[in-house]
């Protein structure tokens, strides 16, 4: 069961949403992949132009907004 999916990823683009069952998983490395799914109680196919995800992400600043991360992080004195 699907219990997240990522805003514009592949599964969202694929009409899929929180709550749907994947029911078989077929295709090939390189390849799109197609999943059988039931969503409340219909079954369909969809195929998912998969080719990858961001794996390592990264923070990048906003202009002109505050930089509270570095705040956050910084080391703290006791006393």
């Amino acid at each position: 069961m699907l219990r997240a999916v990522s805003w514009e990823g592949p599964a969202f683009a694929a009409g899929l949403a929180p709550g749907a069952q994947i029911l078989a998983v077929n295709g090939a490395a390189g390849d799109a992949l197609r999943l059988d799914v039931e969503v409340q109680g219909r079954k369909r196919s969809v195929t998912l132009d998969y080719r990858g995800t961001l794996r390592y992400p990264w923070l990048e600043p906003v202009p002109g907004a505050r930089d509270l991360l570095t705040a956050l992080l910084a080391p703290r004195v006791k006393g």
